[in-house]
């Protein structure tokens, strides 16, 4: 004999004795067994039942979410299209009244300065700025 042939000879001698002493436990030891596997089969029953009624709560459940989220989305484009309608307007404003600012601004130094004629009237608008 080969040693793979002694070896699986000797695994199968030993798969042997391990079978016939897990069937001299479940001989001393069946009320064990039952207890657990009754439990455990009528557990497996009753779920099949309730797999439909699960599938159907859990498929509105979805849709549900599906609508909610569609709205709120909706809203979140309604609110943000007028955040920036708003913003807009504001930003137009402030480049109109500052344009209307400047020009009021450069208006005033033009009359300033062509209300200056002479040297005398140049020192004095210099005293009025200084002071």
């Amino acid at each position: 004999m080969t040693l793979q042939k002694c070896g699986a000879a000797h695994n199968r001698r030993w798969i042997m004795k391990q079978l016939l002493l897990f069937w001299d436990w479940c001989k001393i030891n069946w009320k064990f067994l039952l207890g657990i596997s009754i439990p455990i089969i009528i557990s497996i029953l009753m779920r099949r039942g309730n797999a439909a009624k699960i599938y159907k709560a859990a498929s509105e459940r979805r849709k549900k979410e599906l609508e909610i989220s569609k709205v709120v989305h909706e809203l979140e484009n309604k609110k943000k299209t007028i955040a920036l309608e708003l913003h807009d307007e504001k930003v137009e404003k402030i480049i109109s009244d500052h344009d209307k600012a400047l020009e009021e601004a450069n208006n005033n130094h033009l009359r300033l300065v062509n209300d200056i004629d002479s040297a005398e009237d140049a020192t004095q608008a210099i005293k009025d700025r200084l002071k």
